[in-house]
């Protein structure tokens, strides 16, 4: 890409506090005579009419409203793509301050190194206004926009980007499209029209950039700048329900690509741990011979075959109502389906090859989508002895984890011996767990 390229920068803005802040923060840092703001109105109260009116005497600046979609950040994005004139685009959230330039670091990225995509770190994004003034003892905000008092802000662990904290193998190659937040980032526009835009069909919160991440990544490299710092402007935000729209979402990719790499994003936070013990399983698992379930012509029954030389990537299959045959390459971890939708489903025996604090969440899985579970059995397979890295690189936690129970013990389950198969249940309900050492009044 070429050096003098220009830069068409979307922001959303929705009912934002200090929103001339932030984009006079964009404006001291544009690059070319060609760079302009394009300014997405998202159904915003009439109160800041003003502040709007205002903005559009920049010459650089254009608004628009979105008038078909109330609340949809991907439609909005690619709305102020759509009306973009430059080959760069750069998506920035209407609550996002910039105290020093950063946009010729993050188009370095695809000038001089040729990336795709480049973004950087975020701080102070937990908490309200007050909340976060109390936490601090001091105006958040008298710090933030004063030039010589920023950078103080920076040393507090209480406004930290959780993505310093990530593994470097994580934040680079395969991996990165995880990590990718759309706060703030820069995309070559050709990789962005190409890689599908924004999938609109994400709804509320949570999601639709790490989506868009994945697919960057099939075009070229996605590059994080862990030294750049843009901050947060605090406001209100229910923290529960963002983390609930995401987990649907998530849910909805894993529907959209029926990818191992979608099951892992769901049920465990990365790690370079993490990432040791899946490539020793799967190293160890593919060199297993192990046969395929024969699949009867019968709906509403989901097969799984566990990885194998036969099924590289796990396997399930199950025939629909109208009697076409679905196969999916999938681990098991979590599974593309409404809770109870299959009438029951068939694990192999094999599955006792797995690393035993892999199991459980299989287990967790299956018994969610399926009404009854059944293990195959046959004669033992032969066992494999995983070393304690493998065995501690899986017991992890879901990244849902507040959302919902996750089992990482077998101790959470019972077999019954049912002669040619076992049926698996649980010790007790995940989604009621009785709170029985809370008092009543």
């Amino acid at each position: 890409m070429d050096s003098t390229a220009s830069m068409s920068i979307i922001v959303l803005f929705h009912n934002n506090k200090h929103f001339t802040k932030c984009i006079n923060s964009i404006i001291n840092q544009l690059l070319t005579a060609e760079d302009e703001i394009i300014i997405i109105n998202d159904h915003s109260s009439d109160i800041y009419e003003n502040e709007l009116k205002a903005l559009q005497s920049y010459k650089c600046i254009r608004i628009y409203n979105s008038t078909e979609k109330t609340g949809n950040r991907s439609h909005n994005r690619n709305l102020g793509a759509k009306y973009s004139k430059n080959p760069i685009l750069v998506f920035i959230d209407g609550d996002i301050y910039f105290p020093q330039p950063i946009l010729k670091y993050l188009k370095d990225a695809l000038v001089l190194r040729n990336a795709v995509a480049s973004f950087g770190n975020v701080y102070g994004h937990k908490y309200d206004e007050i909340t976060l003034n109390s936490l601090l003892g001091f105006d958040y905000l008298s710090y933030l926009f004063n030039d010589k008092k920023w950078k103080d802000l920076l040393d507090i662990p209480l406004l930290f980007d959780f993505r310093l904290n990530k593994d470097s193998i994580l934040l680079s190659g395969e991996w990165v499209w995880n990590y990718f937040y759309t706060s703030y980032c820069m995309v070559s526009k050709t990789a962005f029209v190409t890689a599908g835009m924004f999938d609109e069909s994400f709804t509320e919160w949570g999601a639709e950039d790490v989506d868009l991440g994945f697919r960057l990544s099939r075009q070229g490299r996605l590059e994080y700048q862990k030294d750049l710092a843009a901050f947060h402007i605090p406001h209100p935000k229910n923290r529960m329900t963002n983390q609930i729209n995401n987990f649907k979402n998530m849910y909805y990719m894993l529907n959209k690509y029926k990818s191992p790499e979608f099951e892992l994003k769901i049920t465990y936070d990365k790690s370079s741990s993490l990432i040791h013990a899946l490539e020793e399983f799967l190293s160890r698992l593919r060199k297993l011979d192990i046969a395929c379930q024969e699949i009867p012509k019968q709906a509403g029954i989901l097969h799984y075959d566990v990885v194998s030389q036969n099924a590289p990537k796990g396997r399930l299959q199950f025939m629909d109502h109208n009697g076409r045959l679905h196969c999916m390459e999938l681990f098991g971890l979590a599974l593309p389906f409404s809770s109870h939708v299959f009438d029951c489903a068939y694990i192999p025996y094999e599955i006792f090859l797995y690393p035993y604090t892999l199991i459980p969440r299989i287990f967790q899985e299956f018994l969610r989508v399926s009404k009854t579970v059944y293990i195959k059995k046959h004669e033992l397979p032969k066992r494999i002895e995983w070393d304690l890295s493998v065995i501690n690189g899986f017991n992890k936690n879901s990244p849902f984890r507040d959302l919902y129970y996750v089992s990482k013990t077998l101790q959470d389950f019972c077999l019954t011996d049912l002669g040619s198969v076992l049926q698996i249940n649980t010790a007790f309900d995940f989604n009621q767990i009785e709170r029985s050492y809370l008092y009543e009044f």
